[in-house]
């Protein structure tokens, strides 16, 4: 048996904004995507047995054929012709319903690992629209790093690297549809919305103020009108000295990028607060790269995390 184990990384949007509505009902995306390291780990295992076993250690997340990863490795084995069984094991850290891409960059996460299985059944070009058939953050994981997504976030362009800043994020509670969030976009009149021009120009300069300047969320209106908490998260994180605050994707999660870790820390023990209301703080910082190869292994042991029957 062959097994493989990757550490699968978060995003957060730098900028988002709706620009059009398709035929389809999807909605077309101008957002600059940043990876940052809180991960989950993806293992996988190429088994004798024909199939797709995949159990998680949240007990939330499906282990069928709705859950992301699952499909991934059902779609890769199918270009590939391959009729080999495998195991999946997700050790869930990322939280889901966040606005984060947990199931998204479990699903490159997998791709990942399969390409390393599998080298050279599915090419670079294949890999990257199986990703995009499976969700529309799948590509901008498979790749990672520092991204303007446009499309409906799967046309990928390159941006300079942000650095290494740590990041601050606040996970609310509750959640959010996104389906809803989209419907009370198109619903309202007015909206903020980042100017890409001028973001684009202070990323390439590493110029933060710019960035704070012309960046925004076009979702956070619909958000911050059902629960105005958040944007008191957001104004309690740009008091606490955060060079960027802004909701990531289609929330609930609100996020700080911060100069360094005593400012990072000075903005936690100011939010601490939430914990007793039932958020989650996260602490994480920006990467280059979507997954990590952790390593490879001839057995493969169930971890003892999962505690499950396989």
């Amino acid at each position: 048996m062959r097994s493989v184990e990757y550490e699968a990384y978060a995003k957060v949007n730098l900028t988002l904004d709706v620009v059009g509505k398709r035929p389809d009902g999807y909605h077309e995306l101008i957002t600059v995507m940043q990876s940052i390291s809180l991960s989950d780990r993806i293992m996988v295992e190429v088994q004798d047995q024909p199939g797709i076993r995949l159990v998680c250690s949240a007990p939330a997340v499906p282990t069928d054929t709705r859950n992301t990863a699952w499909r991934a490795a059902e779609r890769f084995l199918e270009k590939a012709g391959i009729k080999a069984g495998l195991q999946i094991v997700i050790d869930k850290h990322i939280p889901i319903t966040a606005g984060l891409a947990g199931g998204s960059t479990d699903a490159a996460g997998v791709l990942t690992a399969l390409d390393w299985l599998y080298p050279g059944k599915v090419d670079r070009r294949e890999l990257f629209a199986l990703a995009a058939g499976i969700g529309a953050d799948v590509p901008f994981c498979l790749a990672g790093g520092t991204i303007l997504c446009t499309g409906i976030g799967d046309i990928l362009s390159p941006q300079p690297f942000v650095g290494t800043w740590p990041v601050l994020l606040v996970k609310a509670p509750f959640g959010l549809s996104t389906p809803d969030m989209f419907r009370r976009f198109d619903q309202e009149k007015t909206h903020a919305r980042p100017d890409h021009d001028h973001f684009l120009k202070a990323l390439s300069m590493t110029d933060w103020p710019g960035m704070a300047a012309s960046a925004g969320n076009a979702l956070e209106a619909a958000a911050f009108g059902l629960h105005p908490e958040l944007a008191g998260i957001k104004d309690q994180m740009a008091k606490s000295g955060a060079l960027l605050a802004q909701m990531s994707g289609s929330g609930p999660t609100m996020y700080g990028v911060f100069a360094d870790k005593a400012s990072l820390k000075f903005a936690k023990e100011t939010l601490s607060v939430l914990v007793g209301l039932g958020f989650s703080l996260f602490e994480a910082e920006t990467l280059s790269n979507g997954q990590a190869f952790l390593g490879s292994y001839e057995a493969f042991e169930l971890p003892d995390f999962l505690n499950l029957p396989l």
